[in-house]
């Protein structure tokens, strides 16, 4: 389909963890069993505080949580052993959101530029694009390639100038509330879809369970997702 027929979507940013693979989970068990190591047994509600936040942020929340006081080199250390074990769990393999990796290849064959970008560091994104599929995507942005990372814009404000392509012509789709405050604030369209139960959502961010009654992008009738159900989307948020 031309990129002209697209009237103002001109690209496509996506998140990696819980948007196009089911990593967050494992997440989980990297954050649960950090904070456990500082002394504290987090709840559910504590660890929701950290998703889709920095490695930075879910290290400081734990140590707050833990009842001690971050400082750059406790969290640092900490950091080596985070993305050490996360590297173990994410070599172990880890699954696709429902409709994934499909989507990406419709979108991509229909000339559309496509972003990644997420709060996970280089190191850690290294280990899924090539399973995701790298060739997908015009350039991807990894939380520790920016000054801030979400919920600042930086991320999505950097994809959008290697796409060179305006932020109000950009379509994210988020499942986390710090991912939707980012892209919104880079000026994006923003469409959540949240995975993680209960989260607190950003005012006015609409979700595709919202809009069409369904939480991911799984075929539906045995019709899968194509351009033109993004480009109604688009028309609706």
């Amino acid at each position: 389909m031309p990129l002209r027929t697209l009237c103002c979507m001109r690209a496509i940013a996506w998140d990696m963890d819980g948007t196009l693979v089911d990593t967050e989970p494992r997440w989980g068990i990297a954050t649960y069993e950090m904070a456990t190591l500082m002394g504290v047994d987090l709840t559910p509600e504590q660890r929701a505080v950290t998703v889709g936040g920095t490695a930075e942020h879910t290290i400081s929340t734990c140590l707050e949580f833990a009842g001690q006081t971050p400082n750059p080199e406790l969290i640092d250390t900490w950091k080596t052993w985070f993305f050490a074990r996360m590297g173990e769990i994410l070599s172990e393999g880890f699954d696709f959101r429902p409709g994934f990796p499909a989507l990406l290849h419709d979108i991509h064959d229909a000339g559309i530029p496509q972003a990644l970008v997420t709060n996970t560091a280089r190191a850690l994104v290294d280990h899924c694009l090539p399973v995701i599929g790298d060739g997908f995507f015009a350039t991807s942005v990894a939380g520790d390639e920016v000054p801030r990372g979400k919920p600042y814009p930086d991320g999505y404000a950097r994809a959008c100038d290697l796409m060179d392509v305006n932020p109000n012509d950009v379509l994210v789709v988020e499942d986390s509330p710090t991912g939707m405050s980012a892209a919104r604030a880079a000026g994006c369209r923003v469409l959540g879809v949240p995975v993680e139960p209960g989260l607190e959502l950003p005012e006015g961010i609409k979700t595709l369970h919202e809009l069409r009654g369904v939480t991911s992008f799984a075929p539906r009738d045995g019709h899968p997702w194509r351009i033109d159900d993004f480009q109604e989307l688009w028309n609706e948020l």
